[in-house]
Order: C-alpha cells, then structure tokens, then sequence
C-alpha cells in the first residue's frame, strides 16, 4: 500500500520526463520527447501575443460589436492555447514532427511566406485526429500518425488544416457563434434555431476546408488515387491500427491457465463506421459525405502522377513505428489500460520478446487491479458489447475476470517481469505491491486468510473444469476451484527467497495495519469484506 499512491503517479506523469537524445533503440523504447531549442512561443507572454493578433488581425469586422467578438477571441484564444503549449503534451523538433514539416516543406514549396507562419507540434493523443489555430500552430495527435496508410494521407489532411489556419476559422466561426447569440442578421429567437445555425455554419467551414484543400492538395507532387483511403481511416477512428485476435495463452502457465467458457467471447462485433448524423444538428459533413465527394472529384481530375511518398517509405514506416510505440505509454498515461493492454500485445506480436511491450502490459495489469481493488474499474473502462473488433475481448477478458483474478494475474506477470528485468525499479516496486494487494485486498476477503495455507506448493490435476468434462473423476474438485487459480498461481516461484521474502514482509505489514484498525476502531476490513461478499453474489447472478 505504501507505494500505491506514488507508482500511480509515476504511471500519468512518467510521460513528461525528458529522455536522452539518442537514436531510438525499439527493444528498449523510449516515449518521444521534445529535443532542440525550445520554441520562441514559449518565451513570448500570452499577453503579449494578443496584442500582436489584434495588431495583425486582417479581417477587422465592420460592426463595432462584432470587432468586440473578435477581441473576446483573440485574448480567450491566446491564453488557452499558450496553457496547452506548456502542458508537456506536446512535442516539438522529434523525429515525427521534423517528418510532419517536411511534408509542408513540400506541400509549400512555392509559398514560402505562408510557410514561414506554420508551426508545427505534436501532441501525445491517441485520438486520431490533427487541428490548426489561427495563430498558425497545427497540432498533429500521435494516433492520427500511428493509423495512417502512407505520406500523401498525412499531405491531405494538413492541406486541410492549413485552409482552417488560411481562412481564420476559428476566429469567423467564434464571432458568428457571437452573432448568432445576439440574433443578429438570424431569424431565431429559439435556443435550438440558434444551436441549427452554429452547426450549419461548422458544416460549411469543414467543406469549405476539404475543397480549398482539394485544390492545395491537387498542385502538389502527392498521388491523389494515394490519399483514396484517407477518409476511411478518418471513419474507423474508433477501433486500432490493427484488428489481429489474442491469444491469452501467453499469460498462462502450469499453474494458471484460464476458464475459456467464462472469459473468452464466442464472436466480436463487427468494425464498421459509427452511423454518423447527417442531420442540421451536425456540427460536420459526415465522413461518408466528404469521402464520396472526394472520391469525385479524384475521379475528375483522372491524374495518374505524383507519388505515395516523396520522402522515402521506409522514413513513413519508422515514423509510424514510432507513433504506434508510444501509443501505448500514452494510453498507460491516459488510464486507458484494457486499450492500452490490447495495444502493447500487438507490439509483442509484432516484436517478440520487447521489453517495451513487455512492461507496458505490466503497466497496464497493475492499473487495472489498483482500480478494481478501489471499486472504480468502471471508470478506467467501457462496456465491452460496446466495442468493435478484437480489441473487445480485451475488455471482455477483464470484464469477467473476478478481483483474485486480476490481483493474481497482475501480480504473477509483474513478478515475471520483475525476474526478468530485475534492474528495473519502477516494475519491482510494482511487483512488490501486487503481492500486498492480493494479501490485503484478496485474502481478506477469503475464511482461510493465512497465505502460507492460502498459496498451494502444487497445482490441481486439471486445471478448469469445463462443460465436457463434467463426468471427469476429478470434475468435483476442479469445478470447486473453476477460475480460483490464485491458490496455485505462484506455486512455482514459492521456494525463491526473495519471493518468500516479499511475502513475508506483506505479511508482517497486514498485522500492523489490522492492529491499527483495531486501535482506531477503523471498519476498513469489514466494509472490505462486505463489499466482496456483494460483488460474489453479483458475480454468480452475472
């Protein structure tokens, strides 16, 4: 328990600290980080930097109240936007956004003033998503670059945003949204007309981006039958780079292997778009509507040159493997940890035996049992009949699983890794914690509450009992432990000294804290309990 608060912590944060300068080794991954001179943005004071945008503002409105919106913009904006460049969310002068710029080098090879203003920051985000401000910033999420298919997608999509930086979007739609409050120049004094206009209004800022876009995009050297699949990316946001199924057995053993029928999905919800709102409440074109019109205007210009990429395919590729490695801290960071889990697993497939992977996914263990040893798993989760694809039986998978499981599975892994990376102290204290939480959290919730009774030296003759063995000789005794694998998951590791050590200490640190229970007439140990007496019965009614 003593670790738990600080570990958490570091688990958020661990994002911001700055790492080395060095090539980027992929079997022991470092996150991204900023690297070079600090951006002068940073020493400019947001004060500062209104007065500027008002100085320069071009499009000064004619109606004194609207100039007022304007005002109210640029001060809003400024300061908004300068919180978010010293959140330690983005990153500047890496590899991916060094990449990012050299496509706009391309993009505007022939506008070098409108280059000059352009600024480019990447954000740790797993939304699949990239947006400009009128100040000349574009903001690229890591997600958006971890899902695309080559260099020309990435092209389109900052044609786009740059028709956003352009045009002043954001600052017209502001001053518009003003005016439409006040109703003046609309027919609408009812809350929802006015809701109607403003959505109307986003829709024709969005087409008016994605056709002066087109255009931008079409005088480039970029192969536009290349940058067909940029809008389905776009629709399929919602599910991961990859759609490949796990195979659990990878956490199993002699001593743990796990009930299939209970924890395993039969069928996966099919990937498809979200049905999108085409309705005057939408705030966009939907991406079926704006993917069959570029898909026309393609067709149209019937032009077979230019090329997927201009930089080389490899650079894409390792740019890509980049954002798809830190995809998963930033999803440890975010405590998205069934997604993150899911994410880190694709990497281990793909990279066999990375420690990157490796510990993510014990990351990802530890913070899943932290929040289901404080009740609040919910809140670090989505139901999983709601998720497409593979990725669902992730979610599934721990959805299901009951709190000894996932104390037990998360402990056995993080002592796994422990003994495997025994130099890393973030997993060894993570490990150490585990074995306290399955002390405290499980055993108290169990009549036989002694771990040197509770833990088994062997395992049981058959591991699960399932629905074609209820004949078996040994099916009574196995349908008894069904899923309880945590009387028998570190059999194997109970004659290591350090183990018996650790245990030990958990031990000696239970009896201190249930003496000061006592002592404070503390009823932690009883709401405890009485709340995993609660959660059985939900379990067996489930």
């Amino acid at each position: 328990m003593y670790f738990k608060h600080l570990l958490l912590t570091v688990l958020v944060i661990s994002q911001l600290i700055p790492s080395a300068l060095v090539a980027q080794d992929f079997d022991n991954y470092t996150p991204s980080t900023s690297q070079g001179e600090l951006p002068k943005d940073l020493f400019i004071s947001s004060t500062q930097k209104y007065l500027e945008a008002k100085e320069n503002n071009t499009q000064i409105a004619p109606k004194r109240k609207d100039r007022k919106s304007q005002d109210q913009f640029f001060l809003e904006n400024n300061f908004v936007l300068d919180e978010l460049l010293r959140s330690g969310q983005l990153i500047f002068n890496d590899p991916m956004s060094n990449y990012v710029n050299k496509v706009l080098d391309n993009l505007l090879k022939n506008d070098p003033k409108l280059r000059s203003e352009i600024k480019v920051y990447m954000v740790r985000s797993s939304s699949v998503n990239a947006f400009a401000t009128d100040r000349g910033e574009i903001f690229v999420n890591i997600g958006l670059l971890a899902q695309l298919n080559n260099e020309a997608e990435l092209a389109f999509i900052l044609c786009h945003e740059l028709q956003h930086y352009i045009e002043q979007h954001n600052m017209n739609s502001y001053v518009e949204f003003k005016r439409i409050e006040r109703n003046r120049g609309y027919r609408c004094d009812k809350s929802y007309e006015k809701i109607v206009a403003k959505h109307s209004y986003s829709r024709d800022l969005e087409t008016e981006a994605d056709t002066k876009g087109f255009e931008l995009f079409q005088k480039s050297d970029y192969s536009l039958n290349a940058a067909k699949a940029v809008f389905d990316v776009l629709a399929l946001a919602h599910v991961p780079y990859s759609n490949k199924k796990i195979d659990f057995s990878f956490l199993e053993s002699d001593y743990v292997l796990f009930d299939a029928n209970r924890l395993m999905l039969d069928s996966i919800n099919e990937i498809r778009p979200y049905e999108e709102d085409e309705s005057e409440w939408s705030t966009h074109p939907s991406t079926s509507l704006r993917k069959a019109e570029f898909l026309a205007k393609v067709e149209a210009a019937n032009d077979s040159t230019g090329a997927a990429f201009l930089q080389s395919e490899d650079e894409f590729k390792r740019i890509q493997k980049i954002a798809r490695f830190d995809l998963c801290d930033i999803l440890v960071g975010a405590r998205s940890y069934p997604a993150a889990f899911y994410h880190s697993y694709l990497l281990l497939e793909e990279y066999p035996n990375n420690s990157y992977a490796e510990k993510n996914i014990a990351k990802s263990l530890y913070g899943i049992a932290q929040y289901v040893n404080k009740e609040n798993y919910y809140k670090i989760t989505m139901a999983s009949n709601s998720i497409q694809g593979e990725i669902q039986a992730a979610f599934y998978f721990f959805e299901k699983m009951t709190n000894a499981e996932v104390n037990t599975l998360a402990g056995r892994y993080l002592w796994e890794m422990h003994q495997k990376y025994p130099k890393d102290r973030q997993i060894e204290l993570m490990a150490m914690d585990m074995i306290e939480d399955i002390i405290i959290f499980h055993l108290d919730d169990e009549e036989e509450d002694d771990p040197n009774v509770y833990f088994k030296k062997t395992k049981f003759s058959v591991i699960v009992a399932t629905k074609n063995n209820k004949d078996d000789a040994n099916a009574e005794e196995d349908d008894k432990d069904k899923g309880n694998f945590a009387r028998y998951a570190f059999a194997d590791f109970l004659e290591d000294e350090t183990f018996q050590e650790w245990l030990n200490n958990e031990i000696k640190y239970r009896e201190k804290r249930r003496k000061q229970e006592q002592e404070n007439g503390d009823n932690a140990r009883k709401r405890r309990k009485k709340q995993a007496k609660k959660r059985k019965e939900n379990e067996r009614k489930a």
